[in-house]
């Protein structure tokens, strides 16, 4: 039987059969699970019950927004909020949406994804033994866990501060081995003593040998010898460790007798083997020997969706399992950073935060280091929710004032007229907050 018109129109659209693709809004704040099929022409946000999306948040009005067609484009639409929608942490009235886009309502913070089918588990959780993430950092880590078990090295290629050494440790854990894991940063070996450092020594090899040294080989006996930054390992040494690798023994420096090798191999590079070896920088051969598995570990800005969760483990890692709660426009500005650091770098900020906030019972996005802080950014145009509440519209006008004369460089009569509030008022929350303090 031939396909009717309406299966073969099915098919085009869907590409040869396969799932359509549809866009979904996912929550990302630490605990938030939901997400939201975007699938109508017109679909409302807010508190309201006949809202298609229900967002029973704080700072959400009744009929917050909606999503609308406009032509092939998806778009959100404000509807007269008392707060506002945020789409990439500016305040817009209406917004074309992009899968990656942030949008914020109230306190409820949420990504666009578009998706192939039903949406994927995405919940951040300990993947392996100190590896932390959702789902694009599960799919890089899934073929790694399958090899573990096995003999075949593994190649690790990510940017600084992505967690390549979290990954080996991970694969290691998993592999069922006995011995050591064994970390070893090519780039601190001097090159006159990297074979040495390698491969071992006896006593008298060479001038400063006066001890015999067994060597970070020998050291991973049983175990995994991890080495970052492979690309730094001098031209000299490669060979030796090509042997390593193939013949399943080495010879340390002065011994004539080869010792077995029985390590399992994982390095880390920044940048791709093979372009390493194009520059003239690296062996074909030992490349070639490195790349039984190669995995690109994914930057932290490309799973912005994690951000949230991953800073709050590093709260709670570092502060005794007691961290601060965090505002959610806190959230909001850490996944619009690009955090050329990776991972290393949110980690520090979060035991900076502790360091210089932890006393206090919330962490403020006017608590982040300048550079993390939109210099465009406004400061008075969300309003909160209980606006009938003293304390909640105080502790709120007091988080505007430290951004304000953080932005003004302390100057008070700056801030207030940024705030559009009397210089004796800004004065009085100043005061009340200094007294807050001291009765803590």
């Amino acid at each position: 039987m031939s396909p009717s018109i309406d299966d073969t129109e099915r098919e085009q659209q869907t590409g040869r059969g396969l799932a359509p693709r549809q866009m979904v809004l996912r929550g990302i704040t630490p605990g938030d699970s939901s997400c939201y099929t975007i699938d109508g022409n017109r679909i409302t946000l807010g508190r309201d019950s006949d809202c298609d999306i229900r967002l029973q948040r704080e700072r959400v009005s009744r009929r917050h927004a909606e999503f609308y067609r406009q032509g092939p484009l998806l778009a959100v639409r404000d509807l007269a909020s008392t707060n506002g929608t945020w789409v990439d942490g500016a305040r817009t009235p209406h917004a074309a949406i992009r899968a990656g886009a942030l949008l914020r309502i109230g306190e409820f913070l949420g990504i666009f994804e578009e998706i192939a089918g039903t949406p994927a588990d995405q919940r951040f959780a300990e993947l392996a033994p100190g590896v932390h993430g959702g789902a694009i950092l599960a799919a890089a880590l899934a073929p790694a866990l399958r090899i573990a078990p096995s003999n075949l090295p593994v190649t690790l290629v990510g940017l600084t501060g992505s967690g390549k050494e979290r990954f080996a440790y991970a694969v290691h854990a998993s592999s069922g081995r006995s011995g050591a894991f064994r970390a070893v940063n090519c780039a601190a070996l001097p090159a006159a003593l990297a074979e040495a450092e390698l491969f071992g020594f006896r006593k008298g090899a060479f001038t400063s040998a006066e001890r015999t040294h067994t060597g970070h080989l020998l050291a991973a006996q049983g175990g995994t010898l991890f080495l970052d930054e492979v690309a730094d390992l001098p031209l000299e040494v490669q060979p030796k460790l090509l042997r390593a690798l193939e013949q399943s023994e080495f010879t340390s420096l002065g011994d004539s007798t080869p010792l077995r090798c029985d390590a399992r191999f994982i390095v880390a590079t920044q940048t791709p083997l093979q372009r390493l070896v194009d520059r003239g920088g690296f062996r074909a051969d030992l490349a070639n020997r490195l790349t039984g598995l190669v995995v690109n570990i994914p930057s932290l800005a490309e799973r912005r969706a994690d951000i949230p969760s991953l800073f709050l483990h590093f709260l709670a890692l570092h502060s005794g399992g007691r961290p601060p709660r965090v505002c959610v426009r806190l959230f909001e500005r850490l996944c619009l950073y690009a955090w050329p650091g990776n991972a290393r770098e949110l980690e520090l900020l979060a035991r900076n935060l502790l360091a210089m906030h932890g006393i206090e019972g919330m962490l403020h996005r006017s608590h982040l280091p300048e550079h993390l802080l939109d210099a465009n950014a406004s400061c008075g145009e969300e309003l909160p929710a209980s606006s009938d509440n003293a304390s909640t519209r105080n502790d709120y006008e007091r988080e505007r004032l430290e951004l304000a004369l953080r932005q003004s460089a302390g100057n008070v009569k700056a801030a207030a007229a940024k705030l559009g509030i009397s210089r004796q008022r800004a004065y009085r929350l100043m005061s009340k907050e200094r007294s807050r303090l001291a009765n803590r």
